[in-house]
């Protein structure tokens, strides 16, 4: 995660606003559920689903995350 945190940091001090718009979300070892990075909220797929529709979202994996 904080692989994550710094590369957002990053983008963010290299003055590129669009990522304000941008939310990030995890998943994790249950395919189902999604985590909000920015709140910690863990919700279902279906929920994350309605919640975003007609934003602008990057989905990671967990793992992806761990490893790098």
């Amino acid at each position: 995660m904080a692989n994550l945190d710094n590369r957002v940091k990053q983008l963010e001090s290299q003055g590129d606003d669009g990522l304000k718009d941008i939310h990030v979300y995890m998943w994790g070892d249950d395919p189902d559920m999604v985590e909000d990075t920015r709140t910690g909220e863990q919700m279902t797929r279906a929920e994350f689903e309605r919640r975003t529709a007609g934003e602008r979202v990057i989905r990671i994996n967990r793992e992806t995350v761990k490893n790098g």
